[in-house]
């Protein structure tokens, strides 16, 4: 099963920009088969738009807390997505690392809650430039979030490889160097895993992925598909880029 994933960001600001948006998503998206869809809106649109997702594609959050419930005044659980229908969160994007200030344990935390939760998590790592020992920063943010998962929950433990250089400037990682990165990351989870368990767990690549761009990685059969942002907002692109994934890949 591939898998490619619309992360909104802060987009759009209007209801109805948000629900047209999702609906011609799904209407473009629906019919394909092989590969799961997802989109992730800001919180605020989560509930205008989940009964247009019905069945055909899954919700998705962008973050959620670590905490199941408790003081934490602006924090949104697991328990309360899942509720109102989600599959899926986000957790540790490099924007929320940087603006946010999110640590390692914040990140392996959060990741922890939304697995335990039945939840799909998404996690986010890659290198803020490609300089230096770029590799070691891979490894950290890999080995701090699945470090002492278990096996139930790593079934549901997605992996977003996205070099923090690309995000946002059209300036896509080339396929070989993100198989390069993903390799990585599957030595890291064999280490932490088995080797069994990291073979089940998708690796996809996010980057300032385009219609451009989707054909040369969707070739690559190591690369589980893709965590899409600002084309993500034009559904016909997007569905483009879903399309091109369906068509390449081994899942």
């Amino acid at each position: 099963m591939r898998y490619v994933i619309a992360n909104w960001k802060m987009y759009p600001q209007k209801r109805e920009d948000a629900l047209r948006i999702f609906s011609d998503t799904v209407a473009l998206t629906q019919r394909l088969s092989g590969i799961r869809v997802a989109i992730c809106p800001p919180f605020v649109w989560l509930s205008l738009v989940a009964a247009a997702a019905k069945s055909l594609v899954w919700l998705g959050a962008q973050d959620a807390a670590w905490a199941a419930e408790g003081a934490f005044t602006g924090e949104i659980s697991p328990a309360m997505l899942k509720n109102i229908g989600c599959k899926m969160v986000i957790v540790g994007h490099s924007e929320r690392r940087k603006h946010v200030e999110e640590t390692s344990e914040m990140i392996a935390k959060k990741t922890a809650a939304v697995l335990g939760s039945g939840l799909y998590a998404v996690l986010c790592v890659g290198e803020r430039q490609r300089e230096g020992e770029w590799e070691k920063e891979i490894i950290a943010q890999t080995r701090s979030a699945v470090a002492g998962l278990n096996a139930l929950l790593v079934r549901r433990l997605i992996i977003a490889y996205e070099p923090v250089w690309a995000i946002g400037t059209g300036r896509a990682d080339t396929a070989g160097d993100a198989v390069t990165s993903i390799l990585l990351i599957r030595r890291v989870l064999t280490d932490e895993i088995g080797d069994s368990a990291a073979k089940e767990v998708p690796v996809l690549y996010g980057g300032s992925v385009s219609e451009k761009n989707v054909r040369e990685f969707s070739s690559e059969p190591e690369i589980d598909g893709f965590l899409v942002g600002h084309a993500s907002l034009n559904p016909a692109e997007f569905a483009r880029i879903a399309q091109a994934a369906q068509r390449g890949g081994k899942r």
